[in-house]
Parts: C-alpha cells; structure tokens; sequence
C-alpha cells in the first residue's frame, strides 16, 4: 500500500468504509467488484468514467437518462487485468445530449449492476454560452470531512480542486503506491467518494498529492505521479501530451475557458513554475481565449500575490513576465482561482498587478478558498476582501463558484465561501464578492471597419471542421480564408465565394496537426483574424 502521513488517521477513519464495498475479492456481478469510480472530463456532449475493479473482468460503462438504466449508451467494452491495468479502466462515453441529466454504472461480464452503490450521476452542460455554478476547494487533510456533505448540496456542474486533493506524501518510484494513495486517501473514504460520485471533478495536483510537502520538479517519484495521475484521474487532454509529461490542461464551460497549470512537476527553484514549454502553451491558451470571447479561469495552485519561496512570491521575474504579458496583450476578462494556503481570501484585482514600468489597468479577481480541512496558514499577498485562515484542522472552508450570463455581451461571476464548523458542525458564510465583465460574444471586429466586419467561428476548440460565420460588407463576391501557424508562415490560403450581408461557411483543416493557429478573412472591407485551437 501507498506510503501515508501518519497525521491523516483521525478518530473518524472508521466512517471511511461505509457502503464502499472494500472487503475483498466478491462474484464479479456484485456492486462490490466495483470497487472505486470517479467522473471528469466532462463536455457537453461527452464524459469520462473512471473505475477499479476487485477481480480481473470485463466491462463496459452504461450511461443512462433515468436512474433505473431503462435507455442505455454504453462504452466501449474493456479487460480490467491486474497483471496489465491494475483492474482501473477509463471510459470514455461520447454522444449525449447537451444539458441533460444523466446517471451512470457498469456493466460488469454482460451484467448490469444495479445497486446504487455502483452508480453515479453528472449533468451535460449547454454547448454554448450558460450559466453554471462550481465547487472550488483544496487541501484535504482528511477527506472523510462533513465539508464533503456541505459541497455536495450545492448544485453544481463540477468540482474543481486545485491541489492537495490527499496528503498521501507519497515520494516512491512506484506507479502502484501513487495509485494506492488515490484509493487509500479519496475514494475509499466514505464523504468525498459520495460527493465526487455525484458530479465530475477537474483537478490538477499541488504538492502533498504531487511527491510530498514542498516537493518539485525532477524528483525521484516525478514519473510515477503522472503515470498514476493519468491512469487514475479522469481528466482532460493534456496539453503536453501522454506518458511522463506535466499534467496541465484545459476545458470550456459556457464562455468561461479554464486553464489548468501544473506548478509542481516541471518547476525549477527560484526560475520558472511552469517551465518554457507550458508557459508558451499558457500564452497560447490566454490568446486564444482571448480571441473567442471568452473570460479565463486560470486555474493557479500556489498563490499568484503571494510572498513565499514556494508561491509566486519565490519566482517574481517570471510573475512580472506574465504581469507584462497579460497587459501588453490586453487580456481584459480574467480571473485566477488558488489553493495551498489553507485559508480563504478573495481580491478585487487592485492588488495582482505585477507588471513592470506602465501597470495594467484590467483587473484580475482573484479567489484563494482552502482548507477542505486542516490547520490554516496565510501566505501572503494583499486581499481586498479580506482573508480567512483556516481555524482548526476539524475545521473545512470551500468555495462555491456562480458564472451568471446573459447571453449577449455580459458575464458576472460570484466567489462565496463558506465554513464548516467541525467535524458535525454548521455551516457559515465568510464572505461574498462579485463582478462583471463586457465579452464579445466571440465576434471579433474588423481592423479596418468596426462597423462592417464581424466573425465567429465554432467549435473552437476544433477537431478541424468547422463552421466561419462572418458580415461582409460592400461588393466584394469573394473572401481569401488565409490558416497560418502562430509565426505567420501560412499553411493553406483558399477563396470562397460570399454574398452581401452574412455568410456562413465550412472550413476543413482536418489534416492539420493539433495546435494553435491563426485563421484570417480578408474581404473587400478589410482583414480579421482569430486564434483557432485544433484538437482531437
């Protein structure tokens, strides 16, 4: 088994077992040979279910619209194999109908498992812009919590955890015992696997589940973390790729883009968090985003206006580098969401300005909500509404996260956080704040004419079909659709006939490897450009 902070055994790890199934090898029909499962990755269209199983067997994933699996999609059918898998398999489940209740189990050697133990439930989003809400917390010190009960009243589209999702320590070479932690630590304690059995979790790891209190970069265990997070954690695309590669990714719900960075696994001390490679796909992602008429999450484990060796408090040139970045780009609709410190704080944005010479006059709320539980600790870094610090390590502090859109051309977000008193305690609000932002509807205006111009291009992300919706004005009768790579060298340019007015057009870039691009219109009243993100 996996190597635990003897800190974590509190007086409740008896809880952690209940109605869990883990006694054993059981008859494979049984909702016992199910014995961990979890849900992420999740689209409007599609999910992702990942499951361990208590002997070697075949399955398939049933997806359904009614809790008693009546009309059924199934995933492909797979071997869980000790020897070969660990017996963890993931489903991965496309097809579904966009904001739509769905509940999910298994289909263990052509039986359907029935017992609700077995099953779990999330809900698509709009494929579109939406209003959703979310549950951001980190740093479970146990996570047989009654914070867990807490969360899981909300409704919420997912749960997003920004590090420290156990404190397992775990600094082995062993794929195995990075594996076991998850299990030991998470989905074998009774509150977090029914919480995380009733909605999706976004997640990417701090230190505690990295390889230790304060670990980074190259240590010994680097290559098992992520070969186990991979095989593990429902999670989406990676930005890097697959194998021994850092774990940073994004997603897009309604017109929020949430870029996920991994801030342990590629750090070098006192020189970048994020190393070049994923600092450049960071750029990239906030460009595009950018570019789409989206608001960016960034999803920033240790705290952004922090002050310490272990936050961005440690590597100032590179936060001045992002700060310049982010005003010279003009990145107006942003907010940073962080764990590590367990303390709730939220800032207005006045104080997370770190560019250099001229400051940058957007603001960048930010939301710092931890600890699920455990002692509370303040890392620096100024707050406008105030911070928080985790009282007692019985004690739980989350956030509830509501995007609210109207549709047309303003999204208000609202950071709530709460505290749990206790183990069994009440539950108390901390603190509420909210703002708004002006997006574009992902229109992007001409250069050379705001009035005359306007293009819109979905689905972006693209898997290289897709559809360009743009105004032409004048007496042109033709465009040049001109795909470039992000240094401008171009890679395919094409003509295409319009009319007056509004025009609707496919483009096929489905030979074009994966990555970011740039797709430009020329028309006869002028040039727009958008950033376009090809990925399968």
């Amino acid at each position: 088994m996996g190597v635990n902070n003897p800190k974590s055994r509190l007086a409740l790890i008896a809880l952690a077992f209940l109605g869990l199934g883990q006694l054993g090898f059981i008859a494979p029909v049984a909702a016992q040979n199910v014995t961990y499962f979890w849900s992420g990755r999740l689209t409007p269209e599609s999910i992702l279910i990942n499951a361990k199983f208590s002997a070697d067997c075949s399955v398939r994933a049933v997806v359904s619209t009614d809790a008693n699996f009546s009309t059924n999609t199934y995933s492909v059918a797979q071997n869980a194999v000790n020897s070969t898998n660990n017996r963890i398999l993931s489903f991965a489940v496309g097809g579904l109908a966009a904001n739509t209740q769905f509940y999910y189990g298994f289909e263990v050697n052509g039986n359907l498992i029935t017992s609700a133990a077995a099953q779990g439930q999330f809900k698509t989003p709009v494929d579109g812009p939406m209003s959703f809400k979310f549950i951001l917390a980190s740093c479970a010190f146990n996570s047989d919590h009654a914070a867990y009960d807490k969360m899981a009243e909300h409704e919420t589209l997912f749960y997003l955890n920004g590090g420290d999702l156990h404190y397992a320590n775990i600094s082995t070479t062993s794929v195995v015992d990075h594996l076991e932690a998850y299990e030991d630590e998470v989905l074998s304690k009774a509150r977090s696997a029914a919480f995380l059995k009733s909605r999706p979790i976004a997640y990417v790891w701090d230190d505690h589940d990295y390889c230790g209190d304060n670990a980074f970069g190259a240590v010994a265990g680097r290559e098992a973390a992520r070969l186990a997070y991979q095989q593990y954690v429902p999670h989406y695309p990676l930005g890097a790729g697959a194998g021994d590669v850092p774990i940073y990714q994004a997603f897009t719900i309604g017109r929020v883009r949430f870029i996920v960075t991994d801030l342990r696994s590629e750090r070098v001390s006192g020189v970048t968090k994020m190393g070049l490679t994923q600092k450049n796909w960071f750029k990239a992602e906030v460009l595009a985003a950018r570019d789409n008429g989206q608001i960016i999450a960034w999803v920033s484990p240790t705290s952004f206006s922090g002050d310490i060796a272990d936050n961005w408090g440690g590597y100032t040139e590179e936060r001045t580098e992002l700060g310049n970045f982010f005003r010279d780009n003009d990145i107006e609709n942003m907010f940073i969401l962080s764990g590590d410190a367990h303390m709730v704080a939220i800032d207005n944005g006045d104080n997370a300005d770190f560019a250099s010479g001229v400051p940058n006059t957007n603001r960048y709320p930010i939301f710092q909500a931890a600890a699920i539980n455990n002692f509370g600790s303040n890392k620096g870094g100024t707050y406008s509404e105030g911070v928080w610090t985790n009282p007692f390590i019985t004690t739980g502090q989350y956030g509830l996260v509501t995007v609210t859109d109207d549709l047309d051309s303003t999204v208000c977000v609202e950071f709530k956080a709460y505290r749990v008193e206790g183990v069994f305690g009440s539950q108390s609000t901390l603190v509420t704040y909210s703002f708004c932002r002006t997006i574009s509807s992902n229109l992007v205006t001409s250069i050379s004419d705001p009035n005359k111009a306007k293009l819109r291009i979905y689905p972006n992300p693209t898997n290289g079909r897709m559809t360009l919706e743009f105004e032409n004005a004048g007496a042109s009768t033709s465009v040049e659709i001109l795909l470039t790579d992000l240094n401008g060298a171009v890679l395919r340019r094409t003509d295409a006939k319009v009319v007056n007015g509004w025009n609707r057009l496919s483009y096929d870039a489905v030979d074009i490897a994966d990555g970011y691009y740039v797709l430009t219109l020329n028309t006869g009243t002028g040039s727009f450009s958008k950033t376009v993100r090809i990925e399968r």
